[in-house]
């Protein structure tokens, strides 16, 4: 329907603005915050193996030791071990309650680090598996996919 007093006093069309998620913050394209990947350190085999390694050796020296008495030992290879577990996995929440049994009289002597790192390893391999890109590999050869390709 037209517009009783002429075209000339129609409304301008509105431009559709939107609003930010917070009240007066402003992000330009180049401010927003990096998206993060995955926590703690790069799981690489070096890493996971050596983590495995000190896991393994602190739990035979802690039941080796055990018998003996020497709980003052234990106590801190548990926090040497803890420091190096998190410096080599990055800090997962499964330490923690593995620190905390393995001040425990009778759970000392299971295997406790090693159960901890196994979960923690296979923990962050799901986590980057399921964060892997979907797609392509690398391309090589000068820009030719490798394998066979399937042209339909």
């Amino acid at each position: 329907m037209p517009h009783p007093a002429g075209p000339a006093f129609r409304r301008p069309a509105r431009e559709k603005t939107v609003e930010p998620v917070l009240p007066n913050v402003t992000m330009e394209p180049e401010e927003q915050p990096p998206v993060v990947r995955s926590p703690g350190p790069g799981l690489t085999p070096l890493r996971s193996g050596a983590a495995l390694l000190i896991a393994l050796i602190a739990d035979a020296v802690q039941i080796g030791l055990g018998p003996l008495g020497v709980a003052w030992v234990d106590d801190l290879l548990d926090v040497v071990v803890a420091v190096l577990e998190v410096a080599l996995l990055g800090f997962h929440p499964l330490l923690l309650p593995t620190f905390v049994l393995e001040v425990l009289p009778v759970i000392e002597f299971l295997p406790t680090w090693t159960g901890c790192v196994l979960a923690v390893i296979a923990m962050r391999r799901q986590t980057a598996r399921m964060h892997r890109p979907k797609g392509p590999g690398p391309v090589r050869n000068g820009g030719k996919p490798q394998g066979p390709v399937i042209d339909i």
